[in-house]
């Protein structure tokens, strides 16, 4: 009875469906006795799920009309839309940019739901997206559920730099036959391997973009965790310089998460920035972006954008939210330096690269053997998750490898373990009190920890990842 389009599509969510069986796990089980490394959430030093105090203090405290009512606009609470644009262009952004550059918003149901907007009305049904062969697995879902095909470009070079030259060839050929090119970079924070480009790679990409003439581009910036990047705003500013002068076809559209910059992850809060030099473009992305918000969710909660209203209006609140939010950066970055600092001088991971597909190893798996362990699987290549013990012992891992291993497809040519190569490390770390944080992943359970940690060393943001593919 399914519609044409409709008939095959079925939805494979290895994280949701591990993370409902490491639930039921728990109960019966006991949490002590369950690693639960699936879905990635950004969780305390005391093991609990991390909540900005100033966040429950507001939302607790929002008079019941706006938790309760509709929104005010089908696209959002006229305050959101312009505090969302403040918090990725600063709030001088209308004096210093006016005349040069068009910029609007729309509440949408969190990031993903800026994404799925951006590419429903500006990529033609059965036309290619460009998207990252790295990447976050639901953007090819977004592509598939509106009609259209992936194409993918290769994300690192031979040394671990963004693929210019990879990246640019594929957008040439997909302008030879495509009216519209939509593509997604993800940056920064880049989901899954942390990778940040420098502020040359943006120079030469946003030249590359304005030699484009006769091809419309629509360039989805995925700015989910941008609030744990470590730019200063000196360097965020020069960045948001080079967008000034761009063609009136290169559109650039921003999907903004709450779920990771409140760590209100439920509440489905985002929104999609769009900015061109054209007015004309931007007044068009308005009439059909409100358009498609009403035919789709109507209009996303008021509550959650009342909350992040209420906390960037008032400077007090606003910089007890930046405290805190340098508090976890900090925490973050402190797990990362125990992994580099732990992984410096130690050969910890240890396999025969002429393993054969489907064949499991485990090296030193008594580890485990007293826990239940829950990790996504992955389809690419292969998947390697590396399990960690009580802090006292983490030294030992790194020389004896407790790791486990699971072949899914076929090993690369390259190693598969791209640790000792300079400008990519893939790792494991414990954390100061045996947490993780994850983009991917999260462990829960006390005093057993485990991630894969990929950073681009020259300029990246670390994030810790429970797994990843090589």
């Amino acid at each position: 009875m399914l519609a044409k389009r409709y008939i095959g599509k079925k939805l494979v969510d290895n994280i949701f469906t591990t993370s409902k069986k490491a639930k039921q796990a728990i109960k019966k089980y006991g949490k002590e006795n369950v690693i639960n490394a699936t879905i990635g959430s950004l969780y305390d030093e005391d093991e609990k799920f991390a909540i900005y105090n100033v966040v429950e203090k507001v939302y607790r405290n929002l008079p019941s009309e706006d938790l309760y009512a509709y929104s005010t606009n089908v696209i959002g609470e006229d305050d959101y839309l312009d505090e969302v644009i403040k918090a990725l262009f600063f709030d001088d952004y209308k004096e210093e940019l006016k005349n040069l550059l068009y910029i609007a918003s729309v509440a949408t149901t969190g990031g993903t739901g800026a994404i799925s907007n951006t590419v429903k009305n500006y990529m033609d049904t059965g036309d290619k997206v460009l998207l990252p062969n790295w990447m976050w697995g639901t953007y090819k879902n977004i592509v598939i559920e509106n009609g259209g095909q992936i194409e993918t470009y290769q994300l690192f070079d031979e040394n671990g730099n963004f693929n210019f030259e990879d990246f640019k060839n594929k957008v040439l050929e997909l302008a030879k036959t495509q009216k519209n090119v939509v593509l997604i970079l993800n940056e920064p924070s880049h989901n899954p391997t942390g990778f940040r480009m420098t502020y040359e790679e943006w120079v030469n990409l946003m030249n590359f973009f304005k030699s484009i003439k006769d091809t419309n581009l629509v360039v989805i910036r995925d700015v989910a965790y941008f609030e744990y990047d470590d730019r200063t705003e000196k360097e965020t500013k020069s960045l948001r310089k080079l967008l000034v002068g761009l063609p009136k076809n290169v559109l650039f559209m921003y999907a903004f998460s709450l779920s990771k910059s409140l760590s209100i992850y439920g509440m489905r809060i985002g929104a999609q920035i769009a900015v061109s030099s054209s007015e004309e473009v931007i007044q068009e992305f308005k009439d059909a972006i409100s358009f498609s918000c009403r035919t789709t969710w109507s209009n996303v909660p008021k509550g959650g954008m009342k909350l992040f209203e209420t906390i960037m209006k008032s400077p007090e609140l606003k910089a007890e939210f930046l405290k805190e939010k340098r508090a976890y950066i900090k925490l973050l970055k402190e797990r990362a330096e125990i992994f580099l600092n732990e992984a410096k001088d130690n050969r910890f991971c240890r396999t025969d690269a002429n393993i054969r597909p489907q064949k499991l190893i485990v090296l030193n798996l008594y580890f485990f053997v007293h826990s239940i362990v829950f990790f996504v699987p992955f389809t690419r290549k292969i998947r390697c998750c590396l399990i960690a013990c009580f802090k006292p012992y983490s030294h030992s891992i790194f020389q004896t490898g407790h790791i486990f291993f699971s072949f899914k497809d076929t090993l690369p040519d390259r190693n598969i373990f791209r640790t000792f190569n300079p400008n990519i490390t893939a790792a494991f770390f414990v954390s100061k009190s045996h947490t993780t944080h994850s983009n991917t992943g999260c462990m829960t359970n006390k005093n057993r920890r485990c991630s894969i940690h990929i950073s681009h060393i020259k300029n990246h943001f670390p994030i810790s990842l429970n797994g990843c593919i090589f």
